[in-house]
């Protein structure tokens, strides 16, 4: 249970830096027009994702799932999923540097 909810929390905190926003409650209207820019870029970076890796990611991040369960939904084994998983996000962190953008 408890690593259920530390992958949940790492796979929010990993969201909220790839995109770029702040939770609602820390959101000021001069930010708005920097956090649209960052949705643009990642939508752009995760355009150049291999299909596979783009479905993982966006179950992952959006639907929240666990890696279990997308293998479960994509039929994929486990191995697979976790190996489209860590491809993904190393890419999505190298396109995102290459648009001078960084996590921290």
């Amino acid at each position: 249970m408890a690593d259920a909810l530390a992958a949940r929390t790492r796979r929010a905190e990993l969201t909220t830096l790839a995109t770029g926003l702040l939770p609602p409650s820390e959101r000021s209207s001069d930010d708005e027009p920097e956090a649209a820019l960052d949705r643009v870029v990642v939508t752009g970076a995760l355009a150049r994702l291999t299909e596979p890796q783009r479905r993982v990611l966006r179950l992952a991040f959006y639907q929240d799932l666990t890696q279990t369960q997308i293998a479960g939904v994509t039929g994929w084994p486990l191995g697979t999923v976790k190996s489209h998983t860590r491809r993904g996000l190393d890419r999505l962190r190298r396109c995102l540097e290459e648009e001078g953008l960084s996590a921290a």
